[in-house]
């Protein structure tokens, strides 16, 4: 991503902490039936739907937003994954110039600390960079401390599992097993 010398970038920080288990967190972040808008994922090299709800490098993710009465349609990447401890997405369509959300996870005994960074700069020169300090940071803020709550409650009780997919393993019979992680 290259930045001009005179664009500044907003920075979101929020910091999350969860009864859970690394794995649980990372995938629930990852999956995109947990978001609280409208988002369907395709994989880059095809305009179909993905077999699976979690995001992984390659994977485009597609959200229909309206914010303002105005509706946007914003198409975003899933650019790098290191499994269970981060990655990142960047928006490749949509009303900002640049728009990343790194997701870290850090594991702890009994809990997983969950930190997402978001660095945004809207379009628009002067007037976007007001616009993002006066009223878009605080939304988007809304927005992922709303998104990192759904993550908590599922990670937190049993719900978790009708989100992510259990791992299947294939026998020399042809039998095939599912394992709860």
């Amino acid at each position: 991503m290259a930045i001009s010398p005179h664009s500044v970038m907003t920075k979101i920080e929020i910091s999350t902490h969860i009864l859970a288990p690394i794995d649980r967190c990372f995938d629930l972040a990852r999956c995109g039936e947990i978001f609280p808008i409208q988002t369907h994922l395709v994989h880059e090299d095809s305009n179909k739907k993905l077999n699976t709800n979690l995001l992984d490098v390659g994977q485009r993710i597609n959200h229909n937003i309206r914010y303002f009465g105005i509706h946007f349609e914003i198409e975003s990447v899933i650019t790098r994954c290191i499994k269970p401890y981060f990655f990142s997405d960047e928006m490749k369509v949509g009303p900002f110039h640049t728009f990343v959300h790194d997701h870290f996870f850090y594991s702890f005994p009994g809990e997983t600390v969950m930190i997402d960074n978001v660095y945004f700069r809207s379009r628009w020169g002067v007037l976007g960079e007001t616009a993002d300090t006066l009223l878009v940071k605080r939304n988007v803020f809304r927005f992922l401390k709303k998104k990192n709550q759904l993550i908590k409650k599922y990670a937190e009780s049993d719900q978790w599992q009708y989100l992510i997919p259990m791992p299947v393993v294939a026998l020399e019979s042809h039998q095939i097993l599912s394992f709860q992680a």
